[in-house]
Order: structure tokens, then sequence, then C-alpha cells
């Protein structure tokens, strides 16, 4: 596993249809690490994008084009599914 903000476009292609984006939660890494996705155009149109994020606290503003169309609360986690309109979050 590594930081998406550490990935150069060589190592990941366009079009990925899911991802798991789960950073450790003191760290504030969950917006960098969706706004990345959409700076460098990798997911498809309509992507799914499972997040997570500490329970105690609300998410974060996601990106143009991230619609939460679930969430649900487990312990000390927060959970949700994003579906991406990549055309108006800025990729195809």
């Amino acid at each position: 596993t590594r930081y998406i903000g550490d990935w150069s476009s060589d190592v990941c292609s366009s079009d990925l249809d899911i991802v798991f984006v789960d950073p450790p939660f003191a760290d504030g890494l969950l917006v960098p690490a969706c706004e990345s996705l959409n700076r460098n155009q990798w997911l498809a149109s309509s992507a799914l994008v499972y997040l997570e994020w500490s329970a105690r606290a609300p998410i974060q503003a996601l990106p143009a084009g991230w619609d939460l169309t679930r969430e649900k609360k487990a312990g000390e986690v927060r959970y949700g599914l994003v579906r991406v309109d990549a055309e108006t979050a800025g990729g195809v």
C-alpha cells in the first residue's frame, strides 16, 4: 500500500472503476487522496470510491462531481460509497 500522492502517472493508469481510500485518520489524507485521483484523471466515468474516515468527525468536503451515495458507522470508523461523475470531477 502506498500513499496515492506518491504515485506517478506511470504507476497508475486511468479508467479505474473502483478505488478504496482508507488513509490514517489523524494524517488528514482523505481529501488530498481524492483530489489526487481527480487531478491525475485516474477514474473511469461513473467510478465508485469506497472511503473510510474517523467516526468522530464529519466527512470533509469532497471534490466536485463526487456524490456520497451511502454512509454508515461501525465503532470508531465511518465509511461510505461515492459515485464519481468523471466529467464533472475533471476527468474524462
